[in-house]
């Protein structure tokens, strides 16, 4: 499945019995790649779990490009897994996207993988409890993680580079720090860098980098280094942004 420059939101999952997986979207068997697209504001109320309130899937490798998943819930029933996106199995990747304010009571409010999963210039933010939770291999680079009451929980391997974790794993390890980002109006669901945020000029540059934009659609490079998260810091040329 590939979709480009689509809108999943405000869909309701409400099985009578059992379980519930996906509110916005559920994969199996098959590879899925998104590009541009926004998932937000999907529920699920299930009697006994509820997995992946905006994503879910099972045996598909899932490759999220310049996306945000948004104001996602997993609600009611016993036990809440995966509130942005649920990875049962199936290498993952997310590069340039948003993963903010989601919920899921039990585990893993922003992510919640079980197979191989990287992040590249991602933002997780004020997803609950935790941003992400996993077994498994997680490897996070040019990143902001923050708000949670535990950023990233592991019982795997974390492989950090030049990210922001508000709990301070890998903090003077490999460029990381621990240093509130500065976003410019969390309240209004703004989540872009101010001029004075310690990620401006803090990341380290990949190869794809040269050809791909950011999540406002601005040039991915445009500093003396890339900044960490899913936004380049646009005020250097005096761009005016107007949040509705």
């Amino acid at each position: 499945a590939v979709l480009s420059g689509c809108v999943i939101g405000n869909n309701m999952l409400a099985p009578p019995t059992g379980n519930g997986y996906g509110g916005g979207l559920y994969a199996s068997n098959g590879a899925v790649t998104m590009t541009d697209c926004h998932v937000k504001s999907n529920t699920i109320t299930a009697v006994s779990y509820s997995s992946g309130g905006g994503i879910y899937t099972v045996l598909s490798p899932l490759t999220l490009h310049e996306t945000t998943v948004a104001r996602k819930q997993c609600l009611g029933g016993g036990t809440r897994y995966g509130g942005g996106v649920y990875i049962e199995s199936g290498a993952s990747a997310l590069r340039n996207c948003l993963v903010v304010e989601n919920t899921a009571d039990s585990l893993g409010g922003g992510i919640q993988p079980y197979a191989p999963l990287t992040l590249d210039n991602c933002t997780l933010a004020n997803n609950g409890s935790q941003g992400i939770r996993s077994s498994t291999t997680l490897t996070i680079t040019n990143s902001i993680i923050w708000g949670h009451a535990d950023d990233i929980r592991c019982s795997g391997t974390v492989n950090l580079g030049y990210s922001d974790i508000g709990n301070g794993d890998n903090v003077g390890n490999n460029g990381c720090i621990s240093n509130n980002p500065l976003f410019v109006n969390t309240n209004a669901a703004d989540y872009r860098l101010t001029s004075k945020s310690p990620c401006v000029d803090s990341g380290t540059s990949m190869v794809w980098m040269a050809t791909v934009r950011d999540l406002d659609g601005n040039k991915r490079l445009d500093g003396v280094r890339v900044d960490m998260g899913a936004f380049e810091y646009a005020g250097r040329k005096g761009t005016l942004f107007i949040v509705q």
